[in-house]
């Protein structure tokens, strides 16, 4: 299991390590229909078991970056409201995609907003990106806003590019550039 840390995103939100005691938590906020309606990879119905396998997975170091590249979003308290990390393709060093949720209740307040900022800052200076990527569903015009407000420029539109329940899903794919400073 990776070192425990800590990363302030400000005064109310942070990032953290996933926790065992987490269990609970994930399968209620990720058990809901309008939730599993905009995410690709999460199941549904979702379980404890998947759950514990979601922490097992997340809690390993990146063998080449040596660190997390997934990390669970908590308030000032410790309560979990989401999830954020890089899904990264074997090999490719120089990119990342980075995807987020956020349990129903905490949806509209800024949050992710937020949170893609802090994670971007990580992927440019501890990672060592030269782009991060974003998929967004072609029907999720609020995940668009998130990235559009945090640099992320429309790249293009791309369709029948996800199969989720035998249905063909358009969507957007958004990237953001390291922006090179001159000294």
């Amino acid at each position: 299991m990776a070192t425990k840390t800590t990363i302030s995103i400000n005064d109310e939100y942070c990032l953290t390590e996933y926790r065992e005691t987490d269990v609970r938590q994930l399968v209620d906020l990720l058990d809901t229909p309008e939730l599993y309606k905009t995410t690709f990879s999460i199941p549904s119905p979702y379980k404890e078991s998947d759950a514990k396998y979601w922490i097992q997975f997340a809690t390993r170091q990146h063998p080449h970056f040596k660190t997390l590249t997934n990390w669970a979003i908590r308030d000032k308290n410790g309560k979990l409201l989401g999830g954020i990390g890089f899904i990264l393709t074997e090999g490719v060093t120089h990119r990342g995609e980075v995807g987020y949720w956020l349990g129903t209740p905490f949806w509209g307040r800024g949050i992710a907003t937020q949170v893609v900022a802090k994670v971007c800052e990580i992927g440019f200076e501890q990672f060592d990106f030269d782009k991060i990527t974003a998929h967004v569903f072609s029907f999720n015009p609020a995940s668009c806003r998130v990235l559009e407000k945090n640099g992320f420029e429309n790249e293009g539109f791309v369709k029948k590019h996800f199969c989720k329940n035998g249905q063909l899903i358009d969507a957007y794919i958004f990237g953001r550039l390291r922006v090179e400073t001159t000294s």
